[in-house]
């Protein structure tokens, strides 16, 4: 590959993810205002299993932990609440910065009608982040008003949850998504 057909990912901060598009990642560049392909790495199937075994082996720990009276300790329940505010954000950042590293992107050539397949995948997109956007902020503040009235460990650890999942949808300006598609 030649210098001008690629592009690393440090050099582009900028980059938007808009959609999947025919196993491509497309990208919108805030900078020169250009779309640009990569190539998608399907996630490994032990990755999966590993997943659901973590979820499945944690749901014992998270009922005792639900159960226990000690957040309901002012002290605790605040300390936890900072404690799992800044893991979230941390790990989120983690998990962002690893994705991003080795991103290989091209410059996105579409004939027409791919380009307008591609247009109302990436609007149908934008609309389902937006929204997504939305619930997870709903949740964040359901879930953290659950933790501070009742004290319950599920709240705390659904809103741990979706912060890392809103940090995640931030840092990649997914709540920028419907405004470029609007735009191209």
């Amino acid at each position: 590959m030649t210098k001008n057909m690629s592009k690393r990912s440090k050099q582009n901060r900028h980059l938007v993810s808009l959609v999947l598009y025919k196993n491509k990642w497309v990208y919108y560049d805030l900078e020169d205002k250009k779309l640009y392909f990569s190539f998608s790495k399907k996630p490994s199937k032990n990755h999966q299993l590993y997943t659901v075994g973590l979820t499945l082996l944690s749901l014992p720990l998270v009922r005792l932990l639900n159960d226990l009276t000690i957040f309901s300790i002012p002290t605790i329940k605040y300390s936890c609440l900072i404690l799992c505010s800044c893991i979230s954000l941390f790990v989120g950042k983690l998990v962002v910065d690893y994705y991003s590293k080795d991103l290989d992107v091209f410059p996105a050539l579409f004939t027409d009608s791919e380009y307008l397949e591609f247009s109302q995948a990436a609007k149908k997109n934008a609309t389902l982040a937006s929204l997504f956007i939305y619930f997870t902020c709903l949740t964040i503040v359901v879930s953290l008003v659950v933790y501070l009235f009742y004290s319950a460990f599920l709240g705390l650890l659904i809103y741990s949850i979706f912060l890392f999942v809103l940090f995640i949808c931030l840092e990649n300006k997914v709540h920028k998504r419907k405004r470029i598609v609007k735009s191209l």
